[in-house]
């Protein structure tokens, strides 16, 4: 092979395999790649080591964590930090991060709870957070993380409290106020994806009150976010829906009916606590300055943000 820098795609047409398959050997960091602007290029010597380290099996791999939910094409190169969870308020504790630590890419993982703390236990993300409901001890996410973390020293921090309930059309024409409503022949439902919050709470209470979920019209139809499902909800493609109260305070159209509070909590492992980001977003859920800046925000309760829960 010549020394000239290859595309993603030539290096698939070379090795006969799908582009994607390359975008992540490169996340994963068999197959070195220089970034250029917004483009990836890969030397030829980089496929022949690689080559001949998967062939030989003796050369050891470089451990990188994968980028997830980002364009291969636009993706930064290490050093970075990932952030797992869905919740708007990541959003502002990303940006915190970003103007504090100006050679650290700060990305977020859009994974829903329990897929988050599982990609945390593979070492693919820094920090998740999660609202999972453990309806055996009628409490939020320590259960789910001594089950997912077997052996290993976790910590927890507290975030805020949201409430959930359901999303319906304005003024409850249908009189939902109660998951038993959710069997009813007349209602269409909108579910939310196996891992999430708002999806384990149903499942859980469904159970709990001994409702055949195969009985919901529209329980197997499901969207990957909270957003998505209250905007349905709001153009007549189902009657109801679960999910967090700050969603459906940003849409005119429907009606929040509060079902239970929950608690939305940062996970990370106690070795990383020290580490310079890690750090710095335990200080900052406890300062006056950050905390003042979600209070103008609709939907969430911070009287005990920051307070450490395992």
């Amino acid at each position: 092979m010549d020394n000239k820098l290859l595309t993603p795609q030539e290096v698939a047409d070379i090795l006969k395999i799908k582009k994607s398959t390359v975008y992540e050997m490169i996340k994963r960091g068999a197959l070195p790649a220089k970034k250029m602007g917004k483009q990836l290029r890969i030397l030829p010597d980089s496929i022949t080591r690689y080559l001949t380290s998967e062939t030989s099996k003796k050369k050891e791999e470089p451990k990188f964590f994968p980028v997830l939910n980002e364009d291969p094409e636009t993706s930064p190169a290490p050093p970075f930090f990932i952030l797992s969870g869905q919740d708007e308020l990541l959003d502002l504790i990303c940006n915190k991060v970003s103007q504090k630590f100006s050679d650290l890419q700060i990305l977020r993982s859009y994974l829903d709870s329990y897929n988050g703390l599982y990609a945390m236990y593979q070492e693919q993300i820094n920090i998740a957070t999660c609202n999972l409901w453990d309806s055996k001890t009628d409490t939020y996410n320590l259960p789910f993380v001594q089950r997912l973390f077997p052996g290993e020293e976790i910590c927890v921090y507290h975030l805020c409290n949201r409430l959930q309930g359901f999303y319906v059309a304005k003024g409850n024409p249908k009189s939902i106020y109660g998951f038993d409503d959710l069997v009813r022949q007349e209602i269409t439902f909108i579910n939310r994806e196996k891992g999430s919050g708002s999806r384990v709470l149903l499942d859980s209470m469904l159970k709990r009150e001994n409702l055949d979920p195969q009985k919901i019209n529209g329980y197997l139809r499901s969207v990957n976010s909270a957003l998505m499902t209250a905007s349905i909800v709001a153009k007549g493609g189902a009657d109801c829906a679960i999910g967090p109260e700050r969603i459906a305070l940003q849409i005119d159209k429907i009606d929040f009916i509060p079902l239970k509070e929950e608690s939305l909590d940062l996970v990370v492992h106690k070795e990383d606590i020290n580490d310079a980001p890690v750090s710095y977003i335990l200080c900052l859920l406890k300062d006056n300055d950050f905390r003042e800046e979600i209070m103008h925000l609709k939907g969430y309760y911070i009287s005990n943000m920051g307070q450490q829960l395992l």
